[in-house]
């Protein structure tokens, strides 16, 4: 049986305010690092053109996603334009059983969920724009959701900028490359450590 502290799994919870390059970052550290795990969320929101069933998200009825919030098989939720959007239990501890690391793309209170859940597997990573004005320059150049949506966006991605002191670590997305490089060397230096524990 594998115990070893090096042998621990862990969970990358990368989070950012919507139009930051979050989804480009994780892509770019994928390609670096990549038997890093993607933990694949489920919502109950309609599926994009061109996304897949789980392979971008776990596409459930909102009764199904209800009834595992009831069943406590939901680790962290939340709710954007009335769709909910979380992480299933079953997703983390199947990834500890098998000692794997795993990256997870989600909010920033699912972030701090997980950390909450799992904070010995848990590094939080906050992923923050230059500035607010270019982030705003990036959600309103958006044309594929409505000016109502939008505005909605840019208040929740303010709100969430707020936050990054909560997070392990901040790394402002300036180059894509340059962010997926911080991530590697971030994840690299947090398995280094648990090996030195050992």
């Amino acid at each position: 049986m594998m115990s070893k502290v090096e042998d621990e799994s862990i969970f990358l919870a990368i989070s950012g305010p919507s139009g930051v390059g979050k989804g480009t970052c994780i892509a770019a550290l994928r390609r670096l690092l990549p038997e890093l795990k993607l933990s694949v969320s489920a919502t109950t929101r309609q599926p994009r053109p061109g996304e897949i069933d789980g392979v971008h998200y776990h596409f459930l009825a909102k009764d199904k996603f209800e009834d595992y919030l009831h069943n406590d098989e939901i680790i962290e939720y939340d709710q954007f334009c009335g769709s909910y959007y979380g992480t299933l239990k079953a997703t983390l501890d199947e990834a500890i059983n098998e000692h794997e690391d795993m990256i997870l793309d989600i909010t920033v209170k699912g972030s701090l969920n997980v950390k909450r859940f799992f904070p010995k597997q848990t590094v939080t990573v906050f992923i923050a724009p230059p500035s607010i004005e270019c982030l705003r320059a990036r959600l309103l150049g958006r044309g594929t959701e409505s000016e109502e949506v939008r505005a909605l966006r840019l208040a929740q991605a303010e709100a969430e900028c707020k936050q990054e002191d909560k997070f392990d670590y901040v790394v402002v997305n300036k180059n894509v490359d340059e962010c997926a490089q911080k991530l590697l060397t971030i994840f690299q230096t947090v398995k280094a450590n648990l090996k030195t524990k050992s």
